[in-house]
């Protein structure tokens, strides 16, 4: 609850949110800084003025990043993983430049391409799909050996020439 004190509500409420997004963002940006850059990097994340990326820190512990990194010469920055990244420098555009940088070199980095390429998988459901196309196959199967057992029974048939009948398929195709 907000107390009216020398003010109105909402500059109450606009002081609130500023001081929620220095907590959270690094305290050299302003507002529109930090707004701008999270609609331009949706991976972006910040915990106490340090910035971190949400897709690497999901993608961290992902078996298909593991399997893709067999050959152990990509590995995740624990420094993005961790919420570790400041500024470095010692006057404010220096190290704006150098969040910059930084923001840049690693959206640009090989882990972080394979860290979205993985997440990207992961919402494209690939085992629902995989799902479908193998009882595809297994429905289409099924067909064939019910129309061989149907022929069977409608031709009076015995039913030992089933078997054979399967091998036939299989040898046709």
């Amino acid at each position: 609850m907000f107390f009216k004190r020398n003010g109105s509500t909402s500059e109450t409420c606009q002081m609130f949110n500023i001081l929620e997004k220095s907590k959270i963002w690094p305290s050299l940006w302003t507002s529109e800084q930090a707004t701008e850059f999270q609609t331009k990097n949706s991976w972006f994340a910040c915990k106490d003025g340090k910035l971190g990326c949400s897709v690497c820190i999901k993608a961290k512990h992902a078996i298909q990043f593991e399997k893709s990194n067999s050959d152990g010469k990509v590995r995740i920055s624990p420094e993005w993983v961790d919420y570790e990244i400041i500024a470095a420098e010692s006057n404010r555009k220096n190290q704006l430049a150098s969040l910059r940088t930084k923001i840049k070199q690693h959206s640009e980095s090989k882990s972080h391409i394979i860290a979205e390429s993985i997440m990207n998988k992961g919402e494209e459901k690939v085992l629902d799909k995989m799902f479908e196309h193998a009882s595809e196959k297994v429905m289409e199967t099924n067909v064939r050996l019910f129309n061989t057992v149907y022929c069977i029974a409608k031709n009076h048939r015995p039913f030992l020439q089933f078997e054979e009948l399967v091998d036939l398929q299989q040898i046709n195709g």
